[in-house]
C-alpha cells in the first residue's frame, strides 16, 4: 500500500513539474510596414511542443523610420512590450495587459534589466534615460543625460550602481561609439516630460 501511495505521489509531482514546464512560453513579435503603418502581432508558443498558447494584433501605428513596437522579455511575472511610447505588461500565459505605462513616449529603445526587478531604458530619439519599477511605475525619466551626445544605442551595468549609455553620435565628432558611465541613482525620482 505504502508503495503505491509513493508511486501515486511521484507520478502526481512528475506529470504537475511536467505540465509547468511544457507551458513555459516563448513570445516573438512579428512586424509588417504597410501602407505606412507599423503592425505588429505577438505570438506565444508552448517551448516544449511548439504549440500556439496565445496571439496578439497590437493597434496599427503609423511608420515612421524608427521601429515603434518592440518585445522587451519576460520578468517579474510579466511579458514586457514597447508598443507606440507605452509599455505594456502583459501575462506571458494568456497575453491578457496586466499594467501599462506611457511615461516612456519613446521609440526603437534600447534595454536592460537588473537584479532587482526594475526595467532601463533609452529612445534613439529620447528619452535617454527611463526606469520602471517591478510593478510598472515609473522611477525616473531624463529626456538628455549630457546634450553633447545623441541617438542611445545601448546601455549595460557596470559596477555597483554604474550604467554605461552608449551614443551613436557626439557633437562636434560625428557618427561613432560614445560611451558614457553615470551612477544611476543620482536620477532615481527625477521625472521629465
Amino acid at each position: 500500500m505504502l508503495k503505491k501511495i509513493v508511486i501515486g505521489v511521484v507520478g502526481f509531482i512528475f506529470g504537475f513539474c511536467m505540465t509547468v514546464i511544457a507551458a513555459e512560453p516563448k513570445i516573438s513579435m512579428n512586424i509588417k510596414y504597410e501602407d505606412c503603418y507599423e503592425y505588429s502581432t505577438l505570438t506565444c508558443k508552448n517551448q516544449t511542443n511548439g504549440s500556439i498558447m496565445w496571439s496578439k494584433t497590437l493597434d496599427a501605428l503609423p511608420a515612421t523610420e524608427l521601429t515603434r513596437s518592440q518585445y522587451l522579455g519576460i520578468n517579474n511575472g510579466y511579458a514586457y512590450v514597447l508598443h507606440g511610447g507605452t509599455i505594456l505588461l502583459l501575462d506571458p500565459q494568456t497575453g491578457a495587459v496586466k499594467k501599462e505605462n506611457s511615461d516612456f513616449g519613446g521609440a526603437s529603445a534600447s534595454w536592460i534589466f537588473s537584479s532587482s526587478g526594475k526595467l532601463y531604458m533609452c529612445g534613439y530619439y529620447g528619452p535617454d534615460f527611463y526606469v520602471i519599477d517591478k510593478d510598472g511605475k515609473t522611477v525616473s525619466r531624463i529626456e538628455t543625460i549630457n546634450d553633447k551626445y545623441y541617438w542611445p544605442e545601448s546601455m549595460k551595468f557596470t559596477t555597483g550602481n554604474n550604467l554605461i549609455l552608449t551614443y551613436g553620435a557626439k557633437d562636434g565628432s560625428g557618427e561613432g561609439s560614445y560611451p558614457v558611465e553615470f551612477d544611476v541613482t543620482k536620477y532615481f525620482g527625477t521625472v521629465e516630460k
